[in-house]
């Protein structure tokens, strides 16, 4: 069942409850009130006729031909029998039967009346004289007049036919409300169908007045900008995988084809030149290896507890020496000396990619500066450089596996662009983050959070 045709039904059905149960309770209203009226206006009409037959009853002390004449007229009027007994039960004077079954108001709705036939009785008493008893009945269906009972049907009537117009109109309202609603959910499945397919440069452009609906055409173009994004990443992964290992492939062909057709001695710096290039293919599969035991689990992680120093000193001693080519000085300043659970093997291997990325992008002359600190419950390292920075354009894709950010200069390095993905890998296995701020020209900032568990 689709989406419009639920909501249609949903709503129908709603409609319908609601009008039926406004109907029900309103027609129980309008039976009740005209019950309360009935019964009001009977009582009036039998206590006026009960007190005309006691004050002639005390005035004369019996009935006049007139006065009878009249309660006749009244019992056929009203459609009512009229029965006078004296203190012996006996009946002094009863209306005629067939004003009842048959007289004016029998006329005038039709017949003889049916339904439960209602008596009620009254006592009389006048001073200095007998006790009477008058019992005044007739039958339910003669309760409403003709008019009342045309009023009532009307009201049911028009009830009816509003229910009828309110199921029509909220049925109406329904298929309305859910075309707006199902029509922009419909457009929403037709562009994520086309992301589908791989048409990744779709966009949404509906403009809708619901705000859940524009927050899911927000999260869908976003999530196709980031699907085209990784498309081309994944393009140029491909590239530069495919780069990375055919260099050294086309060195050793190339060198192994001219051994073979006597154009080169296979002498010693030759074989040593292929050697390299095996050596260079051997590391790039091995960067790809701790970049899958990372991604796949941090349980091979050798964590023990060690004083953050620890990690930091022995790679800058170990860079102090390498630094002094281009005139760089390294600076490592402690503010604080925390204990860090870490694998020690992995976070030296952290210290040296980011300061071996500083190096090969800091010129001569230049700064890099690694500090440490307690800042609440994580231990914060920096690792600064004055270098040439990195473009607002590359930085949000530096952690990226073979991003280069100056394709021409790294290759020159030697690098393959796995050092800082290597990097956020073992950072995210501790837990922890890493960010980066830098400006072109005037050098970057790596900063990095580890928590600090404290043993139990």
């Amino acid at each position: 069942m689709t989406l419009l045709n639920r909501i249609t039904i949903v709503l129908a059905i709603s409609a319908l409850l609601l009008i039926t149960l406004f109907f029900g309770v309103t027609n129980y209203i309008i039976n009740a009130s005209f019950n309360t009226y009935m019964s009001e206006n009977l009582e009036k009409r039998d206590a006026d006729l009960v007190d005309y037959i006691e004050n002639t009853y005390q005035s004369n002390g019996s009935f006049s031909d007139d006065v009878l004449l009249n309660l006749s007229h009244q019992a056929m009027t009203n459609n009512i029998t009229i029965t006078i007994m004296g203190q012996d039960q006996t009946i002094i004077w009863k209306s005629s039967q067939g004003m009842i079954d048959g007289g004016m108001m029998g006329g005038m709705m039709g017949g003889p009346q049916k339904g439960q036939y209602i008596e009620n009785s009254y006592t009389v008493d006048a001073t200095n004289k007998p006790t009477l008893y008058v019992l005044i009945g007739q039958y339910e269906s003669t309760l409403l007049s003709r008019e009342d009972v045309k009023f009532r049907n009307s009201l049911n009537n028009g009830l009816i036919i509003s229910a009828v117009l309110g199921i029509v109109l909220a049925t109406s309202l329904g298929v309305f409300l859910a075309q707006n609603i199902s029509k922009p959910i419909k457009n929403l499945k037709e562009a994520t169908d086309r992301l589908r397919y791989g048409n990744l440069k779709e966009r949404v452009t509906l403009d809708s007045n619901t705000r859940e609906i524009n927050d899911l055409k927000d999260s869908i173009n976003y999530l196709a900008s980031t699907l085209e994004e990784q498309e081309q990443l994944r393009k140029r992964l491909t590239s530069d995988v495919s780069h990375e290992l055919r260099t050294p492939l086309h060195a050793l062909q190339n060198q192994f084809e001219a051994m073979i057709d006597g154009v080169f001695e296979p002498t010693k710096e030759r074989i040593e030149t292929c050697n390299n290039e095996v050596f260079r293919l051997a590391n790039l599969v091995k960067d790809l290896e701790k970049l899958t035991s990372l991604d796949q689990t941090d349980d091979k992680l050798n964590k023990e507890r060690y004083p953050l120093s620890e990690i930091m000193l022995p790679v800058i001693h170990q860079f102090e020496s390498v630094v002094k080519a281009k005139q760089i000085t390294i600076q490592f300043e402690k503010v604080n000396n925390p204990d860090l659970h870490i694998d020690k093997d992995k976070m030296t291997q952290v210290m040296f990619n980011l300061l071996s990325n500083a190096y090969d992008f800091t010129e001569q002359g230049g700064k890099i500066t690694v500090t440490t600190r307690q800042e609440q419950k994580d231990a914060v390292i920096t690792v600064s450089d004055t270098g040439i920075g990195i473009s607002e354009q590359d930085i949000k894709h530096i952690f990226e596996r073979f991003y280069r950010v100056e394709q021409s200069r790294n290759r020159e390095t030697g690098g393959a662009g796995l050092g800082l993905s290597i990097v956020n890998s073992i950072i995210q296995a501790h837990n922890g983050d890493i960010n980066v701020y830098s400006k072109l020209n005037e050098g970057t900032i790596f900063t990095i959070t580890l928590p600090i568990k404290h043993s139990k």
